[in-house]
């Protein structure tokens, strides 16, 4: 899959450190998308399924921006064709499951995954201006083209989802996951200009995990008749699990462009700033007819 460009240019204005435009490079080559999916799924027993599948990504360049002195920015495809390495990114994915498909009244799905994210480069969706920040989100520096495990590349994960309906009514689901720690950065301050967190401190990813996350859901309902339509009694309950723990932390290192090495200049690095959700439980009554 190839994605391109057209030449043209974007002004920013917002903050005192927003560059005063954006152009569009001229013949910017497109990035390059290269998935490979392999799968098989093969039923057991009657209506029972076990499968697998394996898929393989590599993106190679994308739309990012490249900060000039003279505050230009570049909408580019490829780093390298600006002297910087290559925007590259990979992706490695295994999959396996188990499926139960609803014919005696329960069904039930296991999906067990793995994967490996490495790259030199985030890729966020939206490369142009972030109001909040007042500057460019995602600005490419040859410091901040570190390779390493990218933020987003939570290794293992599993769900477990299921349901029973019992004769005369009731019927009870449940939702177990698991996702395991993702890599952290250490980022800092780019150069004047450029804001914080433009800049990768030591290998990306090389700053620990973030916690080890379990959820756990349920939900219980009983039908009745009642006259010309029927009562229903619902209970659900949602994060029974690791209410409190992080989903994300104060990953800023550094506040000054010099800063470097092992102590971070931001007393709050590591604090959590985002955490599950506290348990919730809901009860309802619907009546339709």
């Amino acid at each position: 899959r190839l994605g391109g460009f057209s030449d043209g240019a974007l002004t920013v204005t917002d903050g005192p450190a927003a560059p005063t435009s954006v152009a569009v490079m001229d013949n910017a080559p497109p990035g390059v998308d290269e998935r490979w999916v392999a799968g098989v799924e093969y039923e057991v027993l009657n209506h029972v399924a076990v499968g697998a599948a394996a898929s393989i990504q590599r993106t190679r360049g994308g739309l990012a921006t490249f900060w000039e002195p003279a505050q230009t920015h570049l909408l580019v495809g490829a780093a390298d064709t600006i002297g910087l390495d290559d925007l590259r990114r990979a992706t490695d994915r295994v999959e396996l499951w188990l499926r139960k498909r609803r014919s005696t009244g329960w069904q039930l799905e296991f999906l067990l995954a793995w994967q490996d994210r490495r790259g030199n480069w985030e890729a966020r969706e939206n490369p142009l201006l972030d109001p909040a920040a007042g500057f460019l989100d995602d600005v490419v520096t040859a410091a901040s083209l570190a390779t390493g495990d990218l933020s987003d590349g939570r290794q293992w994960s599993a769900d477990l989802n299921g349901s029973w309906s019992f004769d005369g009514g009731p019927s009870v689901g449940w939702w177990p996951a698991y996702r395991s720690g993702g890599p952290r950065l250490r980022p800092g301050a780019g150069d004047a200009g450029l804001g914080l967190d433009r800049r990768v401190i030591g290998d990306r990813g090389g700053a620990g995990n973030t916690a080890d996350l379990w959820w756990l859901g349920a939900q219980a309902s009983w039908t009745w008749p009642l006259g010309n339509g029927e009562l229903e009694l619902c209970l659900e309950a949602r994060n029974l699990l690791d209410s409190d723990a992080a989903l994300s932390a104060d990953d800023r290192f550094a506040v000054s462009a010099e800063a470097d090495g092992e102590s971070a200049e931001n007393p709050g690095w590591g604090r959590a700033h985002r955490v599950v959700a506290p348990p919730e439980v809901r009860v309802g009554v619907a009546w339709s007819w």
